[in-house]
């Protein structure tokens, strides 16, 4: 099972040639995702499509059809180890993404398909780009 990070989900849905082609390689996988990156899609949504219903559904039709995690006592104690581990080593980034990793390495997956360079930055965790 792989991972979806927000980059891909919105690239996906808005319909990027790069992504669209990511998602024909993969289509026999498995893929999850996380409620934070559920969170970051369906804002973004909202954000531009204020007045446009259809973007949120089409959205929340693709979260139906993969597995999203919670972020739970084990995730956010993986989450909070990844960010001191990095800040040790003098690397910041985003809390999304930490919390995202710890997310998805709680659950055993190790691979998140993304544009997302900080993932690059998580031990234990694989990027796939498009």
């Amino acid at each position: 099972m792989k991972a979806l990070d927000s980059t891909f989900i919105i690239d996906f849905l808005r319909g990027d040639i790069p992504a669209t082609k990511k998602a024909k390689e993969l289509e026999n996988e498995t893929f999850a995702t996380t409620y934070i990156n559920y969170f970051e899609v369906i804002l973004g949504e909202v954000s531009k499509h204020a007045t446009n219903d259809t973007h949120v559904m089409k959205a929340i039709e693709l979260f139906s059809r993969i597995e999203v995690f919670e972020l739970n006592k084990t995730a956010a104690m993986n989450a909070a180890h990844i960010g001191a581990t990095l800040n040790k080593k003098g690397i910041k980034i985003n809390s999304h993404e930490i919390l995202i990793a710890g997310t998805l390495l709680s659950k055993g997956i190790t691979t998140i398909i993304t544009r997302d360079k900080d993932f690059k930055k998580i031990e234990g965790l694989k990027t796939e780009t498009y």
